[in-house]
């Protein structure tokens, strides 16, 4: 991974409080900035009581995951245009997983847990919104040029197009010795918040400072949150702050391991316009292409000017199809 080395390492990050990145804090919002340029990732430190919330859900989640398979087959995911959620089970991965979307849960999942899951999903949606305003009063000539872009759409056309919750149950090594638990890859979303995992530590993240796989959550506590960039958002920031690379390196540990990712999604008609971010900032950045993969090459796939996030989605999800709106463009 040949980066651009735009600091020294940094492998105990200073945290953003975001009781002060909520409260328009300058400060917290320039070391949230510098943490995703610089480091490709940020330490977000939510107060009383959502870090009481997040603790109670992965209680909860655990309770859900430790429930008979056929009760949880009873949640199987339920897919529809526009939606999908519910229960399925990866053995081949040595992973669970219960999506959660706004919209309806599967007729027979748990009441409590699934109250538990909307609950955990609406205020992560609430500092996902708050992290996206703070970068836009740092990155753009408009303050309010990224305000309302994950607004619920008339038409989704498709589940990657809108916000959601996976919770992760790792369980056991992968049945697949090719396989690995969660390789390599980037997000297609605005922003990932990944809340402190319930038993053994996995993630790691490319730091762009060194070139290095970091291993966050040795360095994370109750009530952190990672915030990691999507593709949209790299689109969006005129590849001033690049898609996060991320894996999950689970070795079948007999503590387990349950992960929340909340993947924080535009809507499918709300129009992404790199032209917003200050000309100023982008003196001297280059074009990251070093995986060579589909989300490194988008302003070639799309053009230039601003381009809805359905057509945008088009671009890096095969069988995606964006409809009238997400085809539209500018």
């Amino acid at each position: 991974y040949q980066r651009r080395v735009r600091g020294p390492p940094n492998p105990v990050m200073a945290a953003v409080l975001w009781v002060d990145l909520e409260a328009g804090d300058a400060s917290a919002a320039s070391l949230l900035r510098e943490s995703l340029v610089n480091h490709g990732y940020a330490i977000l430190r939510v107060p009383e009581p959502t870090a009481g919330l997040l603790g109670q859900f992965q209680v909860d989640a655990k309770a859900f995951f430790e429930t008979s398979e056929e009760q949880k087959s009873g949640c199987l995911l339920v897919e529809q245009p526009g939606h999908r959620c519910g229960f399925f089970d990866r053995p081949d991965l040595g992973k669970q997983l219960y999506q959660a979307r706004r919209g309806p849960h599967p007729e027979n999942a748990p009441a409590e847990f699934t109250l538990s899951c909307d609950r955990t999903r609406e205020s992560l949606e609430e500092i996902a919104t708050g992290c996206l305003r703070a970068l836009a009063l740092e990155l753009c000539t408009d303050p309010s040029a990224w305000d309302n872009l994950s607004m619920a759409s008339a038409e989704l056309g498709h589940p990657l197009a809108s916000t959601v919750l996976d919770v992760f149950h790792y369980h056991t090594q992968p049945t697949d010795p090719s396989a690995a638990s969660c390789d390599t890859h980037t997000d297609y979303s605005l922003l990932t918040l990944i809340t402190h995992a319930h038993g053994a530590p996995g993630l790691e993240i490319v730091d762009w400072a060194t070139g290095d796989w970091a291993r966050v959550e040795e360095h994370t506590s109750p009530g952190d949150c990672v915030i990691m960039a999507g593709s949209s958002l790299q689109f969006l920031s005129s590849e001033l702050i690049g898609a996060t690379i991320h894996r999950v390196r689970f070795t079948g540990e007999a503590a387990g391991r349950i992960s929340m990712p909340l993947q924080f999604y535009a809507s499918p008609d709300a129009r992404l316009d790199p032209g917003t971010v200050k000309a100023e900032l982008l003196e001297g950045v280059k074009t990251k292409e070093a995986l060579g993969s589909r989300e490194f090459v988008l302003s070639k796939a799309v053009g230039s000017g601003s381009v809805t996030f359905g057509r945008l989605l088009g671009e890096l999800y095969e069988g995606y199809e964006p409809g009238e709106q997400g085809a539209s463009r500018e």
